[in-house]
């Protein structure tokens, strides 16, 4: 709906650096994939990461769109970048 892209499935089994590190992340915390979410027929396993943010009147604000499958920022950094549009 907001237009994220999708990749490929090489990308997905040979990562960047930056996809290696977040699932290492990941796994430490204790996290990992959802086998059966993944199989839903609404699930696309190729779409890329990404957000919006919109206001209460559903005003898009501001528009991520992932990179590739581990550009997904969620630091406190970005959280305290957001916080003022809101």
């Amino acid at each position: 709906m907001i237009g994220l892209e999708r990749t490929s499935l090489l990308k997905i089994l040979f990562p960047v650096d930056a996809l290696k590190k977040r699932r290492v992340e990941a796994t430490s915390r204790g996290c990992a994939m959802d086998n059966k979410g993944t199989a839903l027929g609404s699930s696309d396993i190729l779409q890329l990461p990404g957000y919006a943010l919109l206001d209460p009147d559903r005003k898009i604000l501001l528009v991520h769109r992932g990179k590739h499958t581990g550009d997904l920022d969620l630091s406190e950094a970005l959280v305290q970048k957001l916080v003022p549009l809101l």
